[in-house]
């Protein structure tokens, strides 16, 4: 079985992937890791009820508020040359704090992987974009099907989320 962690690297690194995220995290609001753990209990057959799917999203909104996004928000500003910080320190800054970021986001897929629910062979969970529509809600910040469509097709081109059986194309 794959873990959560494994799964969202090596999800990103599929075409289309990481770009549809950041198009989700930049213009809608989405956590990455908080959607690319779904798709991962998706994959695995972990049938989620709406309980779960709010309880992990209001977890995954406090670790996410309170240390990755802050990171990410330090990462950004370090673009920008403020004429005191040696260029090739602040690209140094900049990585570091990236690393930092990875990190933070690798345990919160690790939190939300303790949380998940055993593999579930007695039924079939939601479509993969129904159940992200669901998520995106929990999140508090409801996006409609549509525009899960570049992730969802970008994971669907190698069958990723049907894998474990615990998904089915949309």
């Amino acid at each position: 079985m794959t873990s959560a962690w494994d799964f969202a690297r090596s999800a990103w690194a599929r075409a289309g992937v990481s770009e549809a995220c950041l198009i989700l995290q930049d213009e809608q609001g989405q956590c990455p890791a908080l959607l690319l753990w779904r798709l991962w209990t998706l994959a695995t057959g972990r049938s989620l009820d709406k309980a779960e799917v709010t309880l992990a999203a209001g977890a995954a909104r406090g670790w996410h508020d309170a240390v990755i996004l802050p990171l990410r928000e330090a990462r950004r500003a370090a673009k920008v040359d403020f004429g005191v910080v040696e260029p090739v320190a602040r690209v140094a800054l900049r990585e570091r704090i990236l690393a930092a970021e990875l990190a933070a986001e690798h345990s919160l897929i690790d939190g939300l992987q303790r949380l998940s629910p055993p593999i579930d062979t007695s039924s079939r969970d939601h479509p993969a974009t129904r159940a992200l529509v669901d998520l995106s809600a929990a999140w508090g910040r409801p996006v409609s099907a549509e525009v899960f469509a570049a992730l969802i097709a970008a994971m669907e081109s190698d069958a990723t989320l049907t894998e474990g059986g615990g998904g089915s194309k949309s």
